[in-house]
C-alpha cells in the first residue's frame, strides 16, 4: 500500500481535516504520517497516524498569540512570513520520510515545502484548499482581501491584481 505524507500548516481548522483524511486512508490499509506543529501530536496519535513535529508548542503558541495575527493588513504578512521561513525545515522532514514509488504527498495551501519537493523530485502530490478565500476569481471574490473589497472593480483590474500577487508576493 501507499504511504501518505500529510503536511497541513495552520491551526486546528487546518489540521483536523487532514487527520480525518488520514483516518480514512488508514482504514483503507495505507500508511499515513502527519507532519505538522507539535500541539497536534496527541490528536494524530489518537487517530492512529504516525506523527512528525515541525514546530514546537512554544513557537506555535507564540505565533497564535501574536497581536498581528488577526490584524486586517498585517495578519496575512505574518502568516506568509512564518510559512516561508519554515520551508527548509519542512523540506528536510519530507525528504527524510519520502520513499520513491510509495509516498504520496498531500499538502496544505501554505505547505510550500510540499510543492517545492514535488517539483524538484517529481513526487506525486496534491494540494488541498480548505478555505474559499484561497480560490481566485476575476469575477467574484469568495472573501475580500484584508481591508479591500474588489467585487465592484472591473475584471481587468482584478486580473492585474492577481498578476501583481503572482509577480511580487508569490
Amino acid at each position: 500500500m501507499a504511504h501518505f505524507l500529510l503536511t497541513p500548516v495552520g491551526s486546528s481548522g487546518d489540521v483536523h481535516p487532514f487527520v480525518g483524511i488520514g483516518r480514512a486512508l488508514r482504514a483503507r490499509g495505507h500508511d499515513v504520517t502527519l507532519v505538522t506543529a507539535e500541539p497536534f501530536r496527541r490528536i494524530s496519535e489518537r487517530a492512529g497516524l504516525r506523527f512528525v513535529g515541525t514546530q514546537s508548542e512554544e513557537d506555535f503558541d507564540r505565533l497564535t498569540k501574536h497581536p498581528d495575527l488577526w490584524h486586517s493588513r498585517r495578519g496575512l504578512t505574518l502568516v506568509l512570513q512564518t510559512a516561508a521561513s519554515a520551508i527548509r525545515a519542512h523540506y528536510r522532514v519530507i525528504a527524510d520520510a519520502y520513499e520513491p514509488g510509495r509516498t504520496v504527498l498531500v499538502g496544505h495551501a501554505l505547505s510550500f515545502a510540499t510543492r517545492v519537493f514535488e517539483e524538484v523530485h517529481g513526487a506525486p502530490a496534491a494540494t488541498l484548499h480548505l478555505a474559499p478565500s484561497i480560490f481566485r476569481s476575476d469575477y467574484q471574490q469568495p472573501a475580500p482581501f484584508p481591508g479591500i473589497d474588489p467585487s465592484g472593480l472591473p475584471v481587468w483590474v482584478k486580473r492585474t491584481m492577481w498578476w501583481l500577487v503572482d509577480r511580487w508576493l508569490i
